[in-house]
């Protein structure tokens, strides 16, 4: 019997907390160089991601089975943004976390059911994905400014509509 997660054999990939990190990581590694050219990574992002990843974790998880962790990642992030600022919808800046009444919860979620894995815990790692699937500023650690590509850690940028008062 060969050793799971070997070149040439595609097992299911299991994304741990560290590994989930790790992927985090190297995508943000990837915006930074501008290598996703729209809304996904180019080429050269998915395989400098794919060689990083097998370097730092030595799992074998080929291109497809990197994209679907991406695209859930996605999904998690959108759901995430959704119930902030909903009605009835409580955000804690310092814990990241968000409250409600059980009723707003179940009416919510009913109508929205991806928003259920936000009952309790937070969206784990919020400012890298406001980074790669964000396309405007990052607000925490982490700030970048799409115009240049840039990360810059320790910057807070906060973009907002202004109106003149006259």
């Amino acid at each position: 019997m060969s050793a799971p997660n070997c070149v040439g054999q595609r097992l299911k990939a299991y994304w741990t907390p560290q590994h989930h990190q790790v992927f985090m990581e190297l995508c943000v590694e990837q915006v930074q160089k501008g290598n996703p050219p729209t809304h996904c990574f180019n080429r050269a992002g998915w395989d400098a991601i794919i060689k990083e990843f097998i370097e730092k974790t030595r799992l074998h998880y080929d291109k497809k089975q990197m994209k679907n962790h991406y695209d859930s990642a996605e999904e998690s992030w959108k759901a995430w943004k959704g119930v902030i600022g909903k009605s009835g919808m409580r955000f804690d800046p310092v814990l990241h976390t968000i409250s409600a009444l059980d009723e707003a919860w179940a009416s919510y979620i009913q109508a929205n059911p991806k928003a259920a894995q936000f009952c309790n815990p937070p969206l784990e790692f919020e400012d890298e994905l406001d980074i790669i699937f964000g396309g405007t500023t990052a607000i925490g650690d982490y700030a970048w400014a799409p115009s240049s590509g840039v990360l810059h850690k320790n910057v807070v940028e906060i973009t907002r509509d202004t109106q003149d008062i006259t």
